[in-house]
């Protein structure tokens, strides 16, 4: 709450949104990437190890594969908008950043992508790639199997009730 309140006094109660153009900008891509390769991965895994509707079908290992790569793949997608999402919302922490090292403070995003491959070079723009795919493959794989494991509770449920209406 203190975080909060003093950022609505110094600068305003729209500072709250300050990053939401390029956190949309990163979020909604990465999240169609994410179902379009799991979708297409659960899919090739699906014909390599069976039809998924059989009982003895490994949906969970299926979708856990699945999750996790598409997490992954999605994440190296659109890593360089994270960086430049990240580096934009630092600005106006340049004090607090002072005893790290150098500070730089981009006017605007269009200068912050020159000046970081002008400056720092491409590789630049995958400086702590690995931690977030670990991360973005450890979450999806997650998701992706609750998800699955939600939807066939409901296919059980339903397939009972079927049965049960068709049982008099």
């Amino acid at each position: 709450m203190d975080a909060w309140i003093k950022i609505v006094r110094h600068e305003g109660p729209l500072s709250l949104w300050k990053g939401l153009l390029p956190t949309l900008a990163m979020s909604a891509p990465q999240t169609a990437l994410i179902f379009y390769f799991y979708s297409g991965l659960l899919g090739l895994i699906v014909k390599l190890i069976g039809d998924s509707d059989s009982a003895e079908s490994p949906w969970l290992s299926a979708a856990a594969i699945s999750g996790s790569a598409a997490g992954a793949a999605a994440k190296v997608c659109v890593y360089p908008l994270d960086v430049l999402k990240k580096r934009m919302q630092i600005i106006g922490f340049e004090k607090a950043r002072s005893q790290f090292g150098k500070v730089v403070v981009y006017e605007n995003a269009w200068k912050c992508i020159l000046s970081i491959t002008r400056e720092e070079g491409l590789k630049a723009w995958f400086k702590g790639l690995w931690p977030s795919v670990l991360k973005g493959a450890a979450s999806s794989g997650v998701i992706f199997v609750s998800y699955e494991a939600v939807c066939n509770g409901f296919a059980h449920i339903h397939k009972d009730d079927v049965n049960d209406s068709n049982n008099p």
